[in-house]
């Protein structure tokens, strides 16, 4: 099973909402998940007020047992900042 955890965002135009990131992807459990990653959407988040997306920087781990090597992800763009209320 893949992993997740809601973090808490804001976005420049001061919404402030949470998002669905992902630590770790299983396609075999999740298969719907590998066309999001390979889409380039995983851990996109968009604002619900302005509608503005953004890539969140966070590593992730991709797991499919049908091939033999399972790659880390990383993204090095983050548009939206956590709130100071969410530490992780």
């Amino acid at each position: 099973m893949s992993r997740s955890t809601n973090r808490t965002l804001t976005c420049p135009c001061g919404e402030v909402f949470t998002s669905e990131i992902y630590e770790y992807v299983n396609v075999a459990k999740d298969p719907q998940l590998q066309y999001t990653v390979l889409a380039g959407l995983l851990n996109v988040s968009t604002c619900p007020s302005c509608g503005r997306r953004a890539a969140i920087a966070r590593p992730f781990i991709y797991s499919d047992p049908a091939i033999t090597c399972s790659p880390t992800f990383t993204r090095a763009m983050m548009c939206l900042k956590r709130s100071a209320a969410d530490p992780g």
